[in-house]
């Protein structure tokens, strides 16, 4: 869409002549001039960028929980638009900005030390792992990810990127002549899309390992109290190599290898409380033998 020239107001004035109008006796007005503004891109600027077609995106589904929606959808709609130039680093942390009420987040379920729990921002992470395939599959620079210590089959092996305000981040750097702008959204059936927009550049393989060095979840007795949570048991953990290509004009021009080790997902239970021992005065006394 052409840019068209605004109208703005000359700040640098503002403060000499409120201090001339505040020392007047009879004119007490301030005039302040409006001046004409050109776009701050030009057509031909943005057209250079090159943002014409979709060059990667990807999808992972969520599930049915209202608050967790609510922030996919809010991640989505901070994210759409975000452009970034050519050898800018993009930050998701930095793009979503303080997880709070007033902000328009929401409690959602999270895991923390392996355990679900309820925290500001669920589902985060789930975005952060979108986004990342997607920026994988376009062959931007992995500037800072993370996986989730425990496995969630609902994404690939290896490649996702969990997020922890102030922690943990999810930061690729455009590697390309052209800007890359991205795209996101929830559609109705819940599954979460981001779209890397650009110019194709890199020709990108990725190929994931099989999992090995199997390590057995298993079900945990804890002792019972307010602080102990049951949970299902989970999935095993393991070891996974995942690896991509990059290519320009059919000649590979780098190959990397990421290798993460997952912690199984173990179950818990609580114990029961022990019954009170009963008192002596309150054991039934021992019947009198019969005799003879």
């Amino acid at each position: 869409m052409p840019g068209t020239a605004g109208r703005t107001v000359e700040f640098a004035a503002i403060p000499g002549e409120v201090a001339v109008a505040a020392q007047s006796l009879t004119d007490r007005r301030a005039e302040v001039a409006v001046i004409d503004i050109d776009p701050a891109q030009s057509e031909e600027e943005l057209a250079k960028l090159g943002i014409k077609e979709v060059v990667s995106e990807f999808s992972t589904q969520a599930y049915s929980h209202w608050g967790r929606t609510e922030n996919l959808k809010l991640a989505s709609k901070k994210v759409t638009g975000v452009l970034v130039k050519p050898g800018e680093i993009f930050s998701l942390n930095d793009t979503l900005g303080p997880r709070t009420v007033a902000n328009g987040w929401h409690d959602a379920p999270v895991v923390v030390n392996g355990v679900q729990d309820d925290g500001m921002g669920g589902g985060l992470s789930q975005f952060s792992t979108t986004l990342y395939n997607a920026s994988h599959l376009a062959g931007m620079v992995d500037v800072e990810h993370q996986p989730h210590y425990d496995y969630f089959d609902r994404y690939p092996r290896g490649r996702e990127a969990t997020l922890w305000e102030g922690v943990l981040d999810n930061r690729f750097e455009n590697n390309t002549p052209y800007g890359v702008l991205l795209r996101a959204w929830v559609d109705s059936g819940l599954k979460v899309h981001v779209q890397v927009w650009s110019t194709k550049y890199w020709e990108v393989e990725s190929v994931i390992g099989d999992p090995y060095g199997i390590n057995p979840s298993r079900m945990i007795t804890q002792k019972a109290g307010p602080n102990c949570k049951e949970q299902p048991q989970g999935s095993n953990g393991f070891s996974v190599n995942y690896w991509r290509t990059l290519s320009l004009n059919g000649k590979v021009k780098e190959k990397q290898e990421w290798t993460w080790t997952y912690s199984p997902t173990n179950g818990f239970k609580c114990e029961k409380p022990e019954k009170p021992k009963a008192k002596d005065k309150d054991k039934p006394k021992n019947k009198p033998k019969n005799r003879d």
